[in-house]
């Protein structure tokens, strides 16, 4: 599970053996989440314990470097 970008306290990975949809897992203020690798960057699953605020800044960051993170998935998943 390589870590693609780290941002203001957001870890962001891409799993070696994860499937379809292109998406990200993220560690942020002790909760976890995935997003979606499009330009809204839609949530696929969230803790529980996840904060609203930690949500908005994943999002935004995924947002921001969504060309690089694509191109960590393609590179990791080689399509």
């Amino acid at each position: 599970m390589p870590k693609v970008h780290e941002q203001e306290g957001c870890k962001f990975t891409i799993f070696v053996a994860d499937h379809d949809p292109k998406h990200v897992h993220i560690e942020v203020g002790g909760a976890k989440l995935s997003l979606y690798l499009d330009k809204d960057a839609n949530i696929k699953k969230t803790s529980p314990n996840l904060k609203a605020g930690d949500l908005r800044k994943a999002q935004r960051i995924t947002r921001e470097n969504l060309s690089k993170l694509l191109s960590a998935w393609e590179q990791i998943h080689g399509r």
